[in-house]
This record gives structure tokens, sequence and C-alpha cells, in this order.
């Protein structure tokens, strides 16, 4: 048994020939290694930043903080909510459908490609991004300035079918979560706390909700039991449920995404 990799065992060649017990844990993280090289190459030899024509279907918006290649590839983490076996089954192959395909080729999916393959009937994906930040796969990435970055984060979220705001502290997510309540309606609005844990997430929830809960107008709940938050005509929120709810509303986007996503 190697110690730190009690998957790995006894080494099985021991009487055929001598294989050192550190090369089966230097293999792994080797393999490892290159899964993330090959992501990460992936990524910057995607076109980076795009000009949008018209609204984005999905408004995304999140710190740049986040944009680290190892947290846009494991920033996640499921939520492990309960649900019906039938659901279960649901979940079961639509990951299937989106992770078989890319895991045989040596990658799996992110979160950026799932979250446009769950809301591809409200339209495309699209991410506000830095030069510097690696672009998030599967959305269109959109550039801008310092200069007027607030006046196109507000036009697009105007013109969108929804926005997915990632909860954070600094002064520029504060201003976007307090603007989203002035000029969308709640229904368009989906929060989502980031954390690869449910420890982190609640870490990372009690410190937006301490600088933000004021700005909602129904406040926001004192505990978290999922990573998103979607919230009632009258801004009362809501969280993700046992039972999915209807398609066509920001809860049905929000529980998949509770589900599903890395």
């Amino acid at each position: 048994m190697i110690p730190g990799f009690p998957f790995i065992g006894e080494n099985p060649l021991y009487g055929v020939v001598e294989i050192p017990d550190y090369v089966f844990p230097v293999l792994f993280a080797s393999m490892v290694a290159a899964i993330i090289l090959r992501k990460k190459a992936l990524r910057h030899q995607s076109f980076r930043f795009v000009e949008l024509d018209s609204p984005p279907g999905i408004l995304y918006l999140r710190p740049f903080s986040e944009d680290t290649d190892w947290r846009v590839y494991y920033s996640w983490g499921r939520d492990n909510q309960p649900i019906s076996f039938l659901n279960k089954l649901k979940v079961l192959k639509f990951g299937v459908r989106m992770q078989l395909p890319r895991v045989l080729g040596g990658i799996g999916s992110e979160f950026g490609e799932i979250l446009s393959e769950l809301t591809r009937d409200y339209g495309k994906v699209a991410a506000i991004g830095e030069p510097e930040s690696p672009p998030i796969l599967g959305a269109d990435n959109v550039y801008v300035s310092d200069d007027n970055w607030q006046e196109k984060v507000l036009q697009m979220a105007r013109g969108a079918n929804l926005v997915i705001l990632t909860a954070g502290t600094t002064p520029g997510v504060l201003w976007e979560v307090e603007n989203m309540v002035k000029i969308i309606p709640p229904s368009k609005l989906i929060l989502n706390v980031p954390g690869g844990t449910l420890t982190k997430r609640r870490k990372n929830y009690a410190s937006f909700l301490a600088k933000a809960k004021e700005i909602f107008p129904r406040g926001l709940p004192t505990q978290l039991n999922a990573r998103v938050i979607t919230f009632k005509e009258d801004w009362s929120p809501i969280l993700v449920t046992k039972a999915e709810p209807p398609k066509g509303s920001s809860s049905h986007v929000a529980w998949w995404m509770s589900h599903v996503l890395p």
C-alpha cells in the first residue's frame, strides 16, 4: 500500500519486475497535470473576445478574482441536494451526454460549456472579461474597458433573458448587484455563490451577505442550502427545492445548475 495513495494498492508486478513504489504516484500526478495543461491550451487557443451585435441570451457576471485557471476549472462542486430517483436518472443522463465524449478525449466539459447547454433555450451566454482573464469556454467572451464597463453591463443586462451574477464583495460586484436589482425583473436574476465545497460557499456567502443583504428589497436567506438563489416577483428569495421547478423559469435553470455543474 502506498502512503497517501490507498487506491493504488501494492505493486502487482512484484516478483516479475521491480518497480519503485514512487512510480505510481508520479504517473498519477503526471496524468492530472496533462489534463490540466490540455484544458489550459484549449482555453487559450479559443477565440478570446467578440463584439455582440445584439443582446445576449444570458449575461454571466463574476468577480475577476475567480478567473485564475484553477478556479475556472474547479471552483464549483456539486451541491448534492436530495432529489427523487427519477430526477437522479435525468441528471445522470445529462451528465453522461455532456461529459462522456470529452472524457474519452482526455478532457471533461467545464461549467461554462455545461451552463451554455443548460440555458440554450434562453440564447447564448455572454461573459464580461478582461484581457488577462482566461476565456470562459462555451460563452461569448466580451471585453469591456475601464472607461465604459458599467454602461456596457447595464446595456447587456437590460436586453438579456437571464442574468447569472456570481456573488463577491469587490466594489465592482456590489455595483453590479445594486444595479441589477434596480433595472431587471427579479425573475431574470440568478445569484450564484462560488466555492468548491459547501464550507467554502458558506464562508463566501457570509461575506457577501454582510455587504449586500440590504441591497435586496426582501433581504437574503441567512443560511445557504445551495449555490444558487432565484427570486419571486417581489424579490422574495427562492432556494433550490427537491422537486424540479417548471421549465422556462429561472428556478428551473438554477435547479439544474445546482445538480449538474462540476
